[in-house]
Parts: structure tokens; sequence; C-alpha cells
């Protein structure tokens, strides 16, 4: 695999989650400003079941399509059909489950909705293979202009539904209308199709790989919505409105920049596997420079949030500015996160993977059980401090895969960490200043990115050298 194509892959990769990234950006500003949090918090607990269904239905085959060196259209086609055939099983037990669903939330009204909104899921089984078969080629030019395309469509007809005043409904029509048309595109596009297969001896070793990849994926989905599912059914829905919308921004941006990681890493890494050197070398370079770059962007994030907010969203939405603070301590650890699983996903560990997710969900939970009595701010701390210091049970594999231990890991993401503080100081300092939202926004952003760049230079930043040396490849 040349390094132009890798290039290439992480370039639309790239393009492809931050443009959707500001598309979405932009579509939820504007439904935020129609609807109310109420409304948000109606959907966020019926995507929970949306998520958790699309996680079962994969049972993290797709994951193993792209990890396998070699695949055979035996197995690509008794993949999908598996993936399609527990998509069923799945919607048959929430739609009879529905009533039930509803009353735990104390809200009857959810039973049609999520019936509704669970039949997106169809649409992003069908193409799951189907994107699995473009990343492992890397051809994320195809996938960048499908979602672009679907997003717009999907959210200009939420907002019109939303300005026509069907409520909850225009979220639930953007989630159909997104997964639907994001398949069709891609079926159009992408010539492969499956056939009347289903030979799970042949993919038996792809199941046990993706098995725990599944465990893994469970177990992460689990806890991201458990929160969700407990601030739902103990406190209101604009509670749990401030709580997502704060979580949002630092999480719309993080994962477009991971999203864009993981796709063109577990490929790449893949294919190298065999040669620790040039494992140990990627696997540095990728920590570095995605430090260097997201830590900037969440500080900044963090910064502007009180103005942001208060001019983009308007002061109903004040409340989720702590949130924002916190989310972005909590977000901050994941590029490190991130390389690391998708080096011990690409050696073939994904049972590593399982065990330290399993580990680390074991710590969520004691400090959800521990904060969940004590209000919704404090269900966002626990899980902050948790992410802090979890961090080590990411890095000590490394030391055995690659032979890049926690110390060097450390060491070499500490200056993007000082730089991006002394930054963060000098840019916060600003908001003393009395003018406007607006204009004091743009003078924040404006100061930091000034500091951050020549304190880069000074400190002779080897991320920054990183950077440049890739920009000049292009």
């Amino acid at each position: 695999m040349g390094n132009n194509k890798i290039r290439n892959g992480f370039i639309w990769k790239t393009m492809e989650r931050f443009s959707v990234m500001g598309v979405q950006f932009l579509l939820q500003l504007m439904l935020a400003r129609i609807l109310s949090p109420e409304d948000f918090g109606i959907v966020a607990i019926l995507t929970i079941f949306v998520a958790f269904t699309n996680v079962i239905a994969q049972s993290g085959l797709t994951t193993a399509l792209v990890q396998k060196k070699e695949i055979s259209e035996i197995e690509i086609s008794s993949v999908f059909n598996f993936s399609i055939a527990v998509g069923i099983i799945a919607y048959i037990i929430i739609f009879i489950s529905a009533p039930y669903i509803g009353a735990f939330f104390n809200m009857p009204h959810l039973v049609l909705p999520l019936r509704i909104i669970m039949l997106s899921i169809f649409p992003f089984l069908y193409n799951s293979v189907q994107i699995s078969l473009l990343r492992r080629e890397l051809k994320f030019k195809i996938l960048f202009l499908c979602t672009i395309v679907a997003t717009v469509l999907s959210g200009g007809s939420a907002i019109y539904m939303a300005l026509r005043g069907y409520g909850i409904w225009a979220l639930i029509v953007q989630q159909l209308l997104y997964s639907s048309i994001i398949c069709i595109l891609i079926a159009f596009i992408q010539k492969w199709r499956p056939k009347p297969v289903l030979k799970l001896k042949i993919i038996k070793p792809l199941i046990n790989y993706g098995s725990k990849v599944l465990g893994t994926s469970l177990v992460n989905e689990l806890f991201v919505e458990l929160r969700t599912i407990v601030i739902g059914g103990m406190y209101s829905a604009s509670s749990l409105a401030f709580f997502n919308r704060g979580r949002s921004f630092p999480d719309l941006l993080m994962k477009s920049i991971i999203a864009s990681m993981q796709a063109v890493l577990l490929p790449v890494l893949s294919q190298r596997q065999s040669n620790i050197d040039t494992l140990r070398s990627a696997t540095r370079k990728s920590i570095m420079l995605s430090s260097y770059i997201t830590w900037p962007l969440l500080t900044m994030l963090a910064i502007c949030a009180p103005a942001f907010i208060s001019l983009v969203l308007t002061d109903k939405w004040l409340p989720c500015v702590k949130f924002i603070y916190i989310f972005c301590i909590y977000f901050s650890v994941w590029p490190i996160e991130t390389i690391n699983l998708q080096l011990y996903y690409a050696v073939g560990r994904s049972g590593l993977v399982l065990k330290i997710e399993t580990l680390r969900k074991f710590f969520d939970l004691v400090a959800l059980l521990a904060t969940m009595y004590f209000g919704v701010i404090w269900i966002a701390v626990g899980a902050a401090i948790v992410s802090v210091l979890c961090i080590p049970l990411y890095m000590m594999s490394c030391r055995t895969v690659i032979n890049y231990s926690i110390m060097e890991q450390i060491r070499d993401v500490t200056p993007n960490m000082i730089t991006t503080l002394l930054s963060g100081v000098l840019a916060y300092m600003i908001s003393y200043i009395e003018i406007g939202n607006l204009s004091l926004m743009v003078l924040q952003v404006i100061t930091f990115v000034l500091i951050y760049y020549a304190l880069s230079n000074t400190f002779r930043l080897r991320a920054m050298e990183y950077l440049k040396e890739y920009v000049r490849t292009r």
C-alpha cells in the first residue's frame, strides 16, 4: 500500500468527516434555535436503541473485513446476510418492547417514534459491508461525496419540518432520510451486491475476531448511553438535553478527527503488522500529530464556549456551557486511546482491546454509581475524571506490542500539552475585555492561534515538523 494512497485516503477521509461535521454543526445550530431542549432530550433517548441495534447487528464483522488481509466473495456475502438477519431479530425485539421502554422513561408517547426511528438501522446495515470494502481500498472520496449529499438533504428536510412545527418528528425524519440516502448513493456507486449465501463455518474466524470487537463496541456503547438512560430516567428531558448538547460539540469535533484516524490507521497498520519498527514509527508520529492538532481545538472550544453558545444558540442553551468545559477534558485523551487501540486491532489483538475497555468501563460504572444522585453535573465530572485517570490502561500494552512504553508516550506529548496550556491561558485572559460576543470569539481564536504557532516554533515541536513535512510531500 503506497504512501500516496495512504495520504490521499487520509485526506479524503478527513475531508469527509470535517465537511460532514461542518454541515451537521450548522444544521444542529439551526434546529437548536427552532426546537426546544426537551425535543432534543427525547430524541437522545430514542437514538440509544438505534445505536445499540447497529452495534449488535454488525457484530464486529465489518471491522474484521477491513482487518483481514485476504477476503473471499462467500465470506463477504455471508457477513452481509448474517448482519441483516441479526438486525431483523433486534428490530422485532425493540418493536415489541417499545411500550415497556416508554413506561420506563415515563413517556408513553415514545412508542411510535421509537418504532419508526428504528427502521433507520436497515439502510445502515445494507451498506455497512460496502463501506468496509471501500475502507479496505482507502476509497474515501466516494464516502466523502455520498456522506455530504446525504447530510445536506436530510438536514434541509429536518429544518423545513421544524419550521412547520413538527417537533421531534423533524429529527426522526432527518435520521431516516440520512441513512436511506447514503445507502442508495453508495449502493449505486459501489457495484458489489450480496449473494444469497450464509456459511457460518467459513466466517467463523471472522466471527471469533469480530465477537471481541462486538464486545468492545457494546461495552463502549453501553457506558456512553448508560449515562443518557440514567439522566433520562432520574432527571428532566431538558437536563438531558443540556448534558448532551454540552457533550455534542467536543464530541462532534473529536469524532470527526478520530473517525479519520480509525478509518485510515486500521487498514494501514494491518498491512504493516509484520514490521515492528514501522509500526512503532507510525504509531509514535500519529500520537504526536493527533495531540498537536486536537488539544488546541478543544482548548479554543472551551475558551469560546460562553460567547459562542449565547451568540449562536441563544441564552436558553447557556446551561450547557459547563458541560462543554467538562467534556473538553473528557475527550482530550481520545487521540492517545484511539491510536493505541487501532494498533492492537491491527496486530490481531482484539481480545486485549476487549479486556482494556471492560476494565475501563468498570471504573466508569463505579463513577456513575457514585455521582448519579448528586446531579447531572457530577455525572459529567465523574466521567471526565475516569477518562483521564484510565489513560495508562491504553498505553501499557504498547510496550509489549511495539516496544513503545508509557513514559515514551508521555514524553512525546508533553511539549504539545505545555504549549496548548500556555496558549489557552493567554487567550482566556481576553475574556475579561468587555466587547460583543462575536468580536470576543474572533479575538480569542486569533490570539490563541498566533501564540500557539509562535510557541511551537520557539520550542521546535517535533509534531509541527511532522506536520510541515506532511504538507510538503503533498
